[in-house]
């Protein structure tokens, strides 16, 4: 058997770093300009004493939801993408808070996000 000529090697080098390079992610996700990017704060009911929860929202599609009751602090983090004109799906990477995933919506009327229990955010200055 030949050895591999040094013109063949570095035209399989040649080929396999193209092949390599169009294997990464095709799509990145930039949502500049989306009214849920930024922090929102849990608008607590009656104001419950000590429970403080939030989310924050990134262009990149990733999110950070923040719980704090008391001296406990629960910090979840994952993906969000916009499903709808108002209405976004959050899917939590790793420890969860319970669900592997919830939807908020958008509220046009009043600004706010509000999720399936009812809670509603506001927007932090």
């Amino acid at each position: 058997m030949k050895p591999i000529s040094g013109l063949l090697l570095l035209q399989l080098i040649l080929m396999a770093v193209t092949l390599a390079g169009c294997c990464g992610p095709i799509n990145s996700v930039n949502y500049s300009g989306d009214p849920v990017i930024g922090t929102w704060n849990w608008m607590s009911p009656g104001g419950s004493a000590g429970i403080e929860a939030s989310y924050t929202f990134a262009a990149d599609g990733t999110f950070t939801r923040t719980y704090k009751e008391g001296s406990v602090v629960e910090t979840h983090s994952g993906t969000w993408s916009k499903t709808d004109t108002n209405t976004y799906a959050l899917v939590y990477k790793g420890k969860n808070p319970g669900f592997d995933s919830e939807n908020l919506y958008y509220l046009n009327q009043t600004g706010r996000l509000r999720n399936d229990s009812n809670d509603f955010f506001k927007k932090a200055a």
